[in-house]
């Protein structure tokens, strides 16, 4: 494995879709006026449909409704990456955080300030 990559388990099937879409990125890329971030964008849309119907192979849904589940499921992986992100920077003593009555945590700069980047 070179250092700049990383490893995932598809199924076969959505690994040569995975495949399919890097090779179009790649010659994407290359093309004059071709927003790279647009095909990139495409690229992770197309693959997070083809997740999503992996494990919902009944499902159809017209291109609002699609929208609608990616952005909840997009909304659902960056809350846990937000909590994550928030509890490494309370161990860091970077932030502190407090239960408030509902059983919710409370987020807030730590007494310390902030700390210099690393």
């Amino acid at each position: 494995m070179r250092a700049n990559s990383i490893e995932i388990n598809l199924s076969p099937r959505l690994r040569s879709v995975a495949q399919a879409l890097l090779s179009d990125f790649r010659c994407q890329l290359w093309k004059p006026g071709v927003d790279p971030y647009s095909a990139n964008e495409l690229s992770r849309i197309i693959l997070d449909i083809q997740g999503y119907l992996e494990k919902h192979p009944r499902a159809s849904d017209t291109p609002e409704g699609v929208m609608h589940w990616l952005a909840r499921q997009r909304y659902e992986n960056m809350l846990e990456l937000v909590g994550q992100a928030l509890d490494r920077l309370v161990q860091e003593g970077v932030m502190e955080k407090r239960k408030m009555p509902d059983g919710r945590w409370v987020y807030s700069l730590g007494h310390e300030g902030p700390r210099p980047a690393k």
